[in-house]
């Protein structure tokens, strides 16, 4: 598996594999996108990954301290547990599956 490590604008590195590189490129989503995902994202363990994902609850909670996550509605990280990897992302705003 060929890993690339991203450095975003907000100087956060992300370690990224082909693949997740590819479906951000066809799904339009930046390394912003994902950035803020990881890092404001509700964590959830589910099918052997660890997943980022913002929903409408994060973008409420974060518009009271001044942080706009609403363009990232919906964003999800699909992550490997044990090194933080990103290996795939997509764009899911329906949460009821992500825990099964």
């Amino acid at each position: 598996m060929d890993i690339s490590v991203y450095r975003s604008q907000s100087n956060d590195t992300v370690p990224l594999t082909n693949h997740a590189i590819k479906r951000m490129n066809t799904r339009n989503l930046s390394l912003e996108a994902v950035c803020s995902t990881l890092r404001y994202g509700r964590l959830v363990y589910a099918k052997g990954a660890a997943i980022h994902a913002i929903g409408r609850k994060e973008v409420h909670r974060y518009k009271k301290i001044g942080i706009n996550l609403s363009a990232y509605e919906g964003v999800q990280v699909l992550c490997n547990p044990k090194n933080g990897v990103v290996i795939t992302v997509y764009r899911n705003r329906n949460f009821r599956r992500l825990c099964f």
